[in-house]
């Protein structure tokens, strides 16, 4: 390969080979940092070694790439050498030996005719990795007691397996099973009840009734009545209506689902409840008749509440009682939904309803002349959170569970105290009062009750006496099994005193428990409890093991695990303050499962999230397999954790990254001077808030880690306050109490600065552990820019980093796929009201004539044997609506020229469809057509030659080849030779080998598409060019036979053929390379390309791979003496993303001898330009080539309002025997012809380019600076009287030409005059308002990207001057787009100018941060008035949906008119044919909302 022109230079940068692969060596042998005390402990004696890795140096920083191009040419997954590919293997056996090991959940227990006996129904789970699912089954037991307190069970030979079951509820007296099949599309749900022999009812729930059951641990509630004769239960509502259109533009009156000719808009986009629950709708409360199949909603329940947890109440008019979540939890009760998964901080109450099906008589009285409903009672008014409601047997008490001092501190989880309302016989809900029967424990005594930290209640809690609640809650590093006493307020331990095992309550059998033990790495052993009396003493509690058909652990596992040590160490903590309160200067513990030779062993400390969590010492599979594998496990539970009462919990927040670092270290420091581990073999693993400690503790204590792994990590709070789900939480942890009254969507740069200093990422500058970061890209909690801006600094730094992103998952990587392969790899119309409807339908049908006028995408004329005629073929699209799409056309015409004056063009009378087409290239010649159509899903690309009669060939490339052809703007290049025998093109690179992991493990060998008994991995993650391109492969040559001698460092595109030498032997192709390694400090990262021509690429050349002795006889071409081309080399110095080019030639050698120096020569240099304008120079439309016809030109002119016409521009000699350019209108043509209703719309407005001085120039500016700017004014016949839309574009470096545009022309018809593309908008406003041109009381603005930002800006720095305003993605904080944008160094270059290049960092400085917040719009937020409508893209790259949606509950906290709209499937443009026509309807309809604009003033 030949360099022909290049415009940049590598930095040699330090890379190390990969060896975080596999969990055996995530221990490095790598000498440790003698800074360190932790790493001066002696080093081990010879024997064991369970890690094989050693770190190595590569001085290149092509290393990386040379490696995975490598292990590619093997066929290895990335990431993947051949020393790795053993031991992966191996550990994935083993791995799989504990995934196979089942899970006991939930137990009844139900009372049979006979004392003695009574029956059990156990729910059991195990992984199925192929299926990426759990599978669920029932195993039944019969118990028999004797009067020796012994116990037997008897069970069933074989578990039911509940295939397609989403829950299992049995009745109270378990005569009768409900179960529930929710659908996973739009089919109805069903419910099945069944008797003891057979299904006795199938119930189905058609989708507009209600949408699938909640089953999920929070908001599920799936109750039986007493009688067993109704279910209530929890149900997503039935969806709301949505916008419909057809054809005609908006229904008005609705229509049948199954009507074929109209499609659904999006509506206003509503919040939803965060983390697992993002495509959920609002919880519901529904009743069900299990014998009629009558479904009935349970009504008076206000949409602002979320309902879950229902269960029946004893006899009375208000039946049914259920915990709710209000929506308006946001700052200052705004109506935002904050994430509520695994937040016990969110508001919540008890209510009690009528049941839908309660007899009239029943029904508490209303008055209905006065419109009331049924009424909707508070039972809990004056606490502020109450869940897990459960009746006495006898009815007298409803006992719940309360998260009050979670929600008075705002952290998300905290000890619990428990309440009891004594329900009233008659039941009259009036005047109820409730009193404490567990109280909130604050610091507790050695040994003694820590507080209740409960995270759920069984359905029957109740011992025989009706008043002894039995319950699991956590006990320091334990989880415990407690008896309650609601009457005496008695709180007792159950489970054994002297166990460090946890234990659960798995169901009650009357007086007896049966419950579940286990430790870290032992698995779960059944138990069944009966209380033992005893004369003169306090009765005690006996445990009987059970024995169970479930399968123990393999020989293998078993022989592993036999030896092991467990305990529970007391850490005293260190360098206690006065300050603290008693509870928070107690020992904290830690979990320590050792090894008998544990000091020669490495050592895994293990962090949970949270923080305000515990990690129980009940069994872990992913830490029992981290075991198996010769590691100590050190597991920290750190002040703040749950288990140790509410003082040494609350002394947490507010000291993040400091006391809970400092515990980690103090207790690696007890073990370590204890003599039981090795300082020098110590790694880290802690996900979410346990990866923040994680990255803090191998940036804060550098020398002490070898290795690292962080699942979906917090590593930087300033950012992640504008992406998560819970933004508060960062409020709360950085500044303690405090925090939950300061929380803002829009926090103030001091706050951003405190939360970026108490990050990882401040310590960042000191991490040189290797570290492995495993991502969910569906994480909402901490989203995945966090650790990928962390990771992305780490490599930027040279320090070894490893990514692995897993597409499908959320916060909790629990997809069972995805935690298999992450632990081998750490082991390695809504808003729309009456008035806005007539308004909508009449603006869509209008906006419909412009949408479905069609565009010309391209043209090419072909020579014929008479000189005078020619042959034209367009490109031509349509947009269709209804399928969401474009259609796409091909149109011929005929060009007659006669002499120099006379031109005709006969067009075909129809245009032909291609469909499922992808691009038409035709040869140079014109004889023949090459189609591509692009297979989609996997299936093969297919390219059809076509000749003037028939299809000539068809070439079907399967994706082992190559995937899809690449066809956009940039790194499209399909190229004939001009022997018309071969084509050049870039296709999507084939995928690359991913792990495949079968029964047995990993497979070395690979496997066939075809087998069904094997799974694929992810492997290492790859970065791609964002925007547009976040799905596609790396852009790479295809001929069928691939271009060889290409690094996969580089992304090609652009091919053209170059002549061949003048000996006409070889033939070679000139192509653009874009080298992957453009991030900062040329780390190995794409930035995003779409748009940005400021990324680094040179033209390349290499030998056609068709080389063959049967064309060495190929004519040389006409020509071919020169190759131009064009650069952006101004936009790559300085850093912005577009500048002015410059045209350059290279005069090439007919020899083609490449060892020559090839000179290169400006054309058209940046300062002073020598070209030519042939189009007319007294006309402000704008004019665009279509193609060459000989010495003439096919050109399209057209201005913002007047669509395209064909122009035919040929040159006139003059007398002065100079020539001047003529353009005909091309006659008849067919393509744009607008209709009558447009034309009259559009009569009476004008257009001008208006030139607008620059006001109080500094001599600090250029002189180019200096010169007038322009503005596009499009103006009604009373402009002056008008409303005028500000239209801003994007960029900032871009421009709006006065080229036809349907939104310009929709808006324009509407009666609005357009001020575009104002480069000073201020200036620009005033200049037409002096101009008396517009009403200055009367404007709006509108911009998208970069013309958002202004947009915001100005509605903020000029808030009087505009009176509504709409951003389509717009850019409201740069500090916060810097972590997850595709374009972090934009941030820089529009910040700092073209100094930004030389800071630009993944990781900006507190400086920086303070700089971008400055200049965004969120800096100006508290002074904006006008209304905004904000649309968004829900698939954004570029301006990701934090941007716009943190500034928009912004406005909404702060009282604003906001309105959003979401588009899911949308990018950074909101092109998708409905969305942009949905986006600009409503921006039409908001705009004449509040601009009063009146149908004459419209039509006038």
């Amino acid at each position: 390969m030949v360099v022909l022109a290049t415009g940049l230079s590598l930095t040699p940068r330090f890379y190390s080979r990969s060896s975080i692969v596999v969990a055996a060596s995530l221990l490095l042998s790598a000498a440790p940092s003698s800074s360190s005390p932790r790493a001066r402990a002696a080093a081990p004696a010879s024997g064991y070694s369970p890690w094989r890795g050693r770190i190595s140096s590569h001085p290149t920083a092509m290393a990386t790439t040379q490696a995975s191009e490598a292990a590619t040419e093997k066929g290895l997954p990335l990431g993947m050498d051949v020393s790795m590919v053993d031991e992966y293997a191996s550990q994935s056996k083993l791995l799989q030996e504990f995934v196979k090991i089942p899970t006991i959940g939930k137990a009844w227990i139900f009372n049979s005719k006979t004392e003695n006996t009574s029956r059990a129904i156990v729910s059991v789970g195990q992984t199925d990795l192929l299926a990426n699912k759990k599978r669920s089954f029932l195993l039944n037991s019969h118990i028999s007691k004797n009067s020796s307190n012994s116990v037997d069970f008897q069970w069933s030979p074989f578990p039911i397996e509940m295939s397609g079951v989403s829950a299992v509820i049995p009745s109270p007296s378990g005569r009768k099973l409900l179960l529930i099949r929710n659908s996973e599309d739009d089919s109805p749900t069903k419910l099945e009840v069944w008797g003891p022999c057979q299904l006795e009812n199938e119930i189905h729930i058609a989708q507009s009734v209600h949408g699938s059951l909640y089953v999920d641990e929070w908001f599920e509630g799936i109750s039986w009545n007493q009688e067993e004769t109704l279910v209530a239960y929890v149900a997503e509502e039935p969806p709301q209506p949505k916008p419909e259109f057809n054809d005609s533009g908006y229904k008005k009156a609705g229509s049948s689902e199954k009507d074929c000719k109209s499609w659904k808009g999006k509506g206003d986009w509503e919040e939803t409840w965060g983390e697992t629950y993002s495509k959920k709708r609002i919880p519901a409360l529904f009743v069900v008749n299990i014998s009629s199949g009558e479904v009935r909603a349970v009504k008076g329940i206000p949409r602002t509440l979320s309902v879950g947890q229902v269960i029946w109440a004893p006899s009375s008019s208000h039946s049914l009682v259920f915990v709710a979540w209000s929506s308006d939890n946001g700052y200052q009760k705004t109506p935002r939904k904050l994430g509520i998964k695994y937040c016990f901080n969110r508001p919540c109450a008890l209510y009690a309803v009528p049941d839908p099906f309660m007899e009239e008589a029943d029904k508490p009285s209303l008055n209905v002349s006065k419109g009331e409903t049924a009424p909707t009672t508070k039972l809990t008014s004056d606490l502020s959170s109450a869940f897990f409601p459960r009746f006495s047997p006898d009815g007298k008490y409803l006992v719940f569970i309360s998260a009050k001092s979670a929600i008075d501190s705002g952290t998300h989880n905290a000890t619990n105290s428990m309440h009891k309302i004594d329900w009233p016989a008659d039941g009259k809900l009036e005047g109820l009062s409730v009193a404490d029967v567990v109280p909130i424990v604050m610091c507790p005594q050695d040994g003694c009750f820590p507080g209740l930290y409960c995270s759920g209640i069984l359905r029957n809690p109740w011992l025989t006496d009706g008043q002894t609640m039995i319950l699991s809650s956590i006990w320091g590093s334990k989880e415990v099994i407690l008896s309650v006493n609601v009457v005496s307020r008695e709180v007792s331990r159950v489970s054994p005193q002297d166990s460090d095992y946890s234990w659960n309550v798995l169901a009650l059998d009357k007086d007896n428990i049966l419950a579940v033990s286990s430790s870290l790495i032992t698995v779960p052993q059944i138990y069944y409890g009966s209380e033992v009396c005893q004369t003169g003493k306090p009765n005690q509690w006996g445990w009987q093991e059970i024995a169970t058909p479930f399968p123990s652990p393999s020989d293998k596992i078993s022989a592993i695990l036999a030896d092991h040590k467990f305990s529970i160490l007391k850490i005293p903590i260190s360098n206690s303050s006065d300050k603290l309160a008693d509870g928070a200067k107690l020992p904290f513990e830690a979990i320590f499962v050792s090894w008998k030779d544990s000091a020669t062993r490495p050592t895994i400390v293990v962090l949970h999230g949270g923080p305000h969590t515990v990690y129980p010492s009940s069994y872990s599979k992913s830490l029992a397999f981290l075991y198996s594998q010769g590691y100590n496990l050190l597991v920290v539970n750190y002040r703040g954790s749950l288990g140790f009462g509410e003082e040494a919990l609350q002394s947490l927040p507010g000291n993040i990254g400091s006391q809970d670092v400092n515990d980690v270290l103090t207790a690696l420091d007890f073990v370590i001077k204890k003599g039981l581990i090795d300082a020098s073999k110590v790694a880290v693993v802690g996900g979410s808030h346990g990866g923040f400690l994680t990255t803090h503790l191998i940036g804060q204590a550098p020398g002490t880690f070898v290795a690292a792994a962080a699942r979906n990590p917090v590593c930087n709070l300033s950012l992640m306050v504008g992406t998560t789900d819970i933004p508060e939480w960062c409020f709360v942890e950085i500044y303690g109490k405090e925090g939950k009254n300061c929380f803002s969507e829009y926090p103030s740069f001091d706050d951003l600065c405190q939360f970026h200093q108490k990050s990882p990422i401040s310590h960042i500058s000191k991490v040189s552990t290797p570290t492995l970061f495993l991502l969910g890209a569906q994480d909402l909690r901490v989203p995945v820019s966090n650790g990928l801006q962390y990771a992305r600094t780490l490599k930027e730094m040279g320090v070894e980093t490893k990514i692995i992103v897993f597409p499908e998952d959320m916060h909790g990587l629990d997809k069972p796929q995805s935690d298999f392969e992450s632990f081998l790899n750490i082991d390695d119309p809504l808003g729309m009201d009456a008035l806005a409807s007539e308004e909508y339908a009449s603006q869509s049908k209008l906006l419909q004539e412009f949408t479905n006028a069609p565009s010309i995408d391209g043209a090419w004329v072909f020579q014929t044997n008479n000189e005078d005629r020619s042959t034209a073929m367009y490109s031509i699209s349509q947009t269709n609506l209804l399928a969401n799409n474009k259609r796409k056309y091909i149109l011929f015409s005929h060009i007659m020229r006669n002499g120099t004056t006379l031109l005709d063009f006969q067009w075909s009378p129809f245009p032909i469809q291609m469909d499922g087409v992808s691009a038409v290239v035709p040869s140079p010649s014109g004889s023949k057509l090459l189609v591509v159509r692009n297979g989609e899903k996997g299936s093969p690309t297919k390219l059809e030659i076509v000749d003037q009669s028939h299809v000539e060939k068809e070439i079907h490339v399967a994706q082992s080849v190559h995937g899809p052809l690449y066809t956009d703007e940039w790194f499209h290049g399909i190229s004939w030779n001009q022997e018309e025998t071969l084509i050049a093109y870039i296709a999507e690179d084939s995928p690359e080998p991913k792990p495949v992991f079968d029964d047995t493990g990993y497979r070395k060998e690979g496997s066939s598409e075809k087998d069904c008994n094997n799974w694929k991995g992810q492997g290492d993650w790859e970065e791609d060019w964002g925007e547009t391109y976040s799905k596609k492969g790396r852009p790479s040559f295809g001929e069928v036979r691939v271009a060889k001698g290409i690094s996969r460092s580089l992304s090609v595109g652009q091919v053209v053929w170059a002549p061949p030498s003048s000996c006409g032997r070889q033939k070679y192709l000139i192509f653009v390379g874009w080298l992957e390694h453009n991030g900062f400090q040329n780390t190995p990262r794409k930035l995003g390309i779409k748009y940005c021509s400021n990324r680094p690429c040179s033209l390349y050349s290499t030998l056609c791979p068709f080389e063959e002795s049967d064309v060495d006889n190929a004519p040389a071409s006409k020509d071919g003496k020169l190759l131009v081309f064009l650069s952006a080399n101004r936009a790559v110095d300085s850093g912005v993303h577009n500048a002015t080019d410059s045209l350059h030639k290279i005069n090439w050698p007919s020899d083609w001898k490449m060892d020559q120096y090839l000179e290169i020569t400006d054309v058209i240099p940046i300062v002073i330009g020598k070209a030519t304008r042939i189009s007319p120079e007294n006309s402000e439309y704008s004019w665009s080539a279509l193609t060459v016809d000989g010495h003439n030109v096919l050109a399209v002119s057209s201005s913002p309002i007047d669509p395209p016409q064909i122009k035919y521009g040929h040159q006139v000699s003059l007398k002065d025997q100079t020539c001047t350019w003529v353009w005909d209108e091309v006659n008849n043509n067919p393509l744009m012809a607008a209709n009558n209703k447009v034309k009259a719309l559009l009569s009476h407005h004008q257009f001008s380019i208006l030139k607008i001085p620059v006001t109080n120039p500094s001599d600090d500016l250029s002189d180019g600076s200096k010169l007038p700017f322009e503005a596009i004014f499009v103006s009604c016949k009373d402009s002056s009287h008008k409303p005028t839309i500000l239209v801003l574009h994007g960029g900032p470096h871009s421009v709006s030409v006065s080229s036809y545009s349907k939104t310009s022309a929709f808006l324009a018809s509407l009666g609005f005059n357009l001020l575009i593309d104002v480069q000073d908008c201020l200036t620009a406003l005033d200049y037409v308002i002096e101009g008396g041109l517009i009403d200055a009381s009367k404007v709006a603005v509108i911009g998208i990207s970069h013309g958002g930002f202004l947009t915001t800006h100005l509605i903020g720095q000029a808030p009087d001057r505009f009176m509504v305003a709409a951003a389509r993605n717009p850019v409201c904080n740069l500090s916060l787009m810097i972590g997850t944008t595709d374009i972090p160094d934009w941030c820089y270059a529009v910040a700092c100018g073209s100094e930004g290049r030389q800071h630009a960092s993944e990781s900006p400085s507190p400086d920086h941060l303070r700089l971008f917040y400055q200049k965004s719009p969120i800096a100006h937020i508290s002074k904006v008035k006008a209304p905004l409508l904000m649309l968004l893209g829900g698939a954004d790259l570029r301006v990701p949906i934090s941007n716009g949606l943190q500034y928009a509950r912004a406005l909404r906290e702060r009282g604003g008119e906001i309105r959003i709209m979401m588009f899911p499937d949308d990018i950074h443009e909101i092109n998708i044919p409905q969305s942009d026509f949905e986006s600009f309807l409503n921006i039409g309809v908001w705009f004449k909302k509040h601009l009063s604009i009146s149908a004459s003033d419209a039509s006038a």
